[in-house]
C-alpha cells in the first residue's frame, strides 16, 4: 500500500511538472503565411462570444454581459470607428499560451493598461484538485468577476483591427516583440497565465464570421474574413 501510495505520488508530480515546464511552453503551430482578407485566431482556446454589430460606446472587456453594474476597463480611446463586431477567446490552462500575428497587416502599437486586483481568481481547493483532473465547475464562473480588473495588452493594427489579450489575476506577464512584419504570421509574444484575448474588426472591413460560442479554435481557424482592399 505504501508502495502504491508513492508510486502515484511521484507520476502525478512527473506528469505537473510537464505540463507546467514543458507542455505549457511548447511552440506554436500556426498558418505558415497570411491570406489575403483573412483574420486567424491569434490565441489558441474556446469562443466565450460573438458579438454582431456593436457601437463603439457599448464595447467593453468582460465574459460576462453584467458584474454588478461595474466596467472597469474600456478602450474607447482605440476604437477608431463607430461601430465593431468583436469575438472573445478563453485560454484555458491546458491551451498554448503565446498569441500570435493573425492578419496581413502591420502592428501600429502595442499599449499595456490596467492593474491587478488583490483577490484570488482560483480558490486553493479547485487548483489543487485540477491537478487530479477533477472538474471545477464554478472557475469560470468566478474567473468572470475578476476579468474586469486585470491588465490587458491593446494591440493596434493599421487596418483598424484590434486584439486585446486580458492577464490571468496571478501573473501580469505577457512577453511580445513587434517585429512590423505584415508578409508571414509569427509569434508575438507569451501570456504566463490563462486569460482572455478579443478580436474587435470596425464594419469599414468586415465581411463575415463563422466561430460559433464553445467552438474550440486552433491558430489555423479562421474566425473573420475581412473585404477586399480597394
Amino acid at each position: 500500500m505504501i508502495i502504491l501510495c508513492l508510486s502515484l505520488i511521484f507520476i502525478i508530480s512527473v506528469w505537473t511538472i510537464w505540463l507546467r515546464y514543458f507542455y505549457f511552453f511548447r511552440a506554436a503551430s500556426y498558418p505558415e503565411s497570411f491570406k489575403e482578407g483573412i483574420v486567424f485566431s491569434p490565441a489558441e482556446g474556446i469562443v466565450a462570444y460573438n458579438k454582431p454589430l456593436q457601437k463603439r460606446k457599448d464595447i467593453l472587456i468582460c465574459k460576462s454581459d453584467d458584474f454588478n453594474g461595474k466596467r472597469l476597463f474600456k478602450i474607447e480611446q482605440f476604437l477608431k470607428e463607430e461601430n465593431y463586431y468583436q469575438v472573445g477567446i478563453f485560454m484555458t490552462k491546458y491551451d498554448n499560451h503565446h498569441v500570435c500575428s493573425s492578419l496581413q497587416s502591420k502592428i501600429q502599437r502595442i499599449v499595456c493598461i490596467g492593474r491587478n486586483n488583490d483577490s484570488p481568481m482560483m480558490k486553493f481547493t479547485d487548483e489543487f484538485l485540477s491537478i487530479f483532473g477533477i472538474s471545477f465547475f464554478n472557475w469560470i464562473n468566478r474567473a468572470e468577476s475578476y476579468i474586469h480588473y486585470n491588465q490587458q495588452y491593446v494591440i493596434e493594427y493599421e487596418n483598424g483591427v484590434l486584439v486585446v489579450i486580458t492577464m490571468d489575476k496571478y501573473v501580469n506577464k505577457f512577453d511580445f516583440e513587434i517585429k512590423n512584419d505584415s508578409e508571414n504570421p509569427y509569434e508575438l509574444g507569451f501570456v504566463h497565465r490563462g486569460s482572455q484575448t478579443d478580436i474587435f474588426i470596425p464594419e469599414s472591413v468586415y465581411k463575415s464570421t463563422e466561430v460559433v460560442v464553445g467552438k474550440r479554435l486552433s491558430y489555423k481557424d479562421i474566425v473573420f474574413k475581412l473585404k477586399e482592399s480597394k
